[in-house]
């Protein structure tokens, strides 16, 4: 890349040693056409691959790096409504010794599998539909989580003890969810309070979980929920007995118009908001009704937030926004390597995964650095790759040569090189 080594020391928290490995590393994930691995990296870079496997093994604090990644870019975004991407994503992975493997859903295959499965959480530009990593994080299974806890000596004094106590009697998942948020939330800022999640999150578990936070939630139910209308009626005599407090079931094929405010989006969307009661989740609710005409069939989507002051086009816009998280996992895993992991240690894995994601927001940076954020011009990890392996290819030809590689830099046609069989969009 580029500009890989300005961007880097421009926003990195971390020593000398390390910024040099990270932007070697870097370099070499765009550079590797194959497989990365630590055997892979260290055949197009200076390092060895005992140096990848140390560096990789020592635990660190990677969100703060993302966050003021992110932060470069998005820094000229002032207005406007941000929210947090979350979500699980499944990996494939062969054997029985990797730590963490387990029965994951594979949301590709429609079933349950055995794997690896990683949860990340993005900051989401939504009316720009740009999407930042924040963090990547193996979810663990009990077993590796519990080896983890007896080989900390005083449990107690950790500051996960308060989230184990609250999970303690919800499922084993949940709490892996919730424990990710929890590493994620010191570094939010101040308009970033809206978790958007999607349908499976709709518990109560979840979303009591994420209120405990200080947190909001947008998420998606089921086109059946279960949900009551508020009384809004006068209120009886006073007497025996409590006051009326619903007025009556939610019929989906025949809501009540004088409850419902209609919000028209474009000729096919119409959107139907309300404040409900949620049964199943015992919560007051904002509920949206999205209403999508094709031809002579009207399809239905049922949307929610905790947050009661939102309006139905911001929740609307922000659970569309989540769909961005669709592209940080698909140019993760075909281009910089997110399940190529060839590790057995779990700081290996971690630091396996949140590296492919900076890797992938580092080039998103240098398309917004170079085109801006109002810039028509769509993103390309495969353009990103492509650069990045021409200009290594060329600089290592040339230097066989002996030629040196700040004159090729500034050679008027290495532009052209660079771009290379690159299709420009």
């Amino acid at each position: 890349m580029h500009n890989v080594q300005h961007i880097i020391e421009k926003i990195s928290i971390l020593s000398n040693a390390q910024r040099r490995f990270l932007v070697v590393a870097v370099q070499a994930i765009l550079c590797c056409r194959w497989r990365i691995n630590f055997r892979s990296l260290s055949e197009v870079s200076v390092y060895g691959e005992k140096t990848y496997r140390r560096h990789y093994g020592t635990p660190r604090d990677v969100v703060p790096l993302h966050r003021a990644l992110a932060d470069s870019v998005l820094r000229e975004s002032l207005s406007g409504l941000r929210v947090i991407g979350f979500d699980p994503t499944f990996l494939p992975k062969a054997g029985t010794h990797t730590p963490g493997v387990g029965k994951f859903w594979n949301g590709s295959a429609q079933r349950t599998e055995s794997g690896l499965e990683a949860t990340i959480t993005a900051v989401i530009d939504v009316e720009r539909r740009i999407a930042f990593p924040l963090a990547m994080q193996q979810t663990l299974t009990p077993s590796v989580r519990q080896q983890q806890a007896l080989s900390v000596e005083d449990t107690a004094a950790s500051p996960e003890a308060s989230l184990e106590a609250s999970a303690s009697n919800e499922p084993w998942l949940i709490a892996e969810y919730l424990r990710h948020l929890e590493r994620v939330k010191p570094l939010l800022h101040a308009r970033e309070r809206h978790i958007v999640a999607d349908a499976y999150f709709a518990k109560h578990s979840f979303l009591d979980g994420v209120a405990a936070m200080g947190l909001f939630c947008i998420t998606k139910l089921c086109k059946d929920a279960n949900l009551k209308y508020f009384y809004c009626g006068e209120a009886r005599a006073k007497g025996r007995g409590r006051q009326k407090v619903y007025d009556g079931k939610v019929l989906w094929e025949n809501l009540r118009n004088d409850v419902f405010d209609q919000t028209r989006v474009d000729d096919q969307t119409l959107l139907l908001s309300a404040m409900l009661y949620h049964t199943g989740l015992k919560r007051k609710l904002k509920i949206v009704v999205v209403q999508q005409q094709h031809g002579t069939t009207t399809r239905r989507a049922l949307l929610a937030s905790t947050d009661e002051s939102l309006d139905a086009l911001t929740i609307y816009n922000a659970y569309g926004a989540r769909f961005q998280l669709e592209f940080l996992l698909r140019d993760g895993k075909g281009f910089t390597g997110l399940t190529d992991a060839q590790t057995r240690k779990t700081t290996a894995i971690d630091t396996h995964l949140n590296m492919s994601m900076f890797t992938l927001a580092l080039a998103r940076a240098e398309h917004y650095h170079t085109h801006g954020l109002e810039s028509e011009r769509p993103f390309s990890m495969n353009a990103a790759k492509t650069r990045a392996f021409n200009e290594h290819f060329a600089l290592r030809i040339l230097s066989i040569y002996g030629h040196s590689p700040e004159m090729i830099k500034n050679h008027p046609e290495f532009s052209a090189i660079r771009n290379y069989a690159i299709a420009e969009g």
